[in-house]
């Protein structure tokens, strides 16, 4: 009976620890899709093309669709992500965490 209670204990504890984690994460997303409201619509089309579209698009492709030089994407890409970050920091989005996730 012991082991039974041992185990039924162990399980929520489980669950709670999950759903913790899931809460965590949900509140990171919508944190996340906050700053990147914050971007001009260009930074804002850039870091989707480049980063949420599966495969990543081509710099030429990113240049065409915004009307750009295609040696410029590189220097705008940073200055995007730089403006993402400085809005992630507002929020008290711990960016350490997602350094430690993916190492760049």
């Amino acid at each position: 009976m012991r082991g039974r209670l041992a185990d039924a204990d162990s399980k929520t504890v489980h669950t709670q620890a999950s759903f913790f984690d899931w809460n965590v994460e949900i509140e990171r997303e919508q944190e996340l899709r906050e700053a990147l409201l914050q971007l001009s619509p260009r930074c804002w089309e850039m870091v989707q093309m480049l980063f949420f579209e599966q495969p990543p698009r081509p710099y030429k492709e990113v240049a065409e669709r915004l009307g750009l030089a295609e040696g410029s994407i590189g220097f705008i890409r940073g200055r995007c992500l730089n403006k993402l970050r400085a809005a992630l920091e507002k929020t008290g989005f711990d960016l350490a965490i997602v350094a430690k996730a993916r190492p760049l």
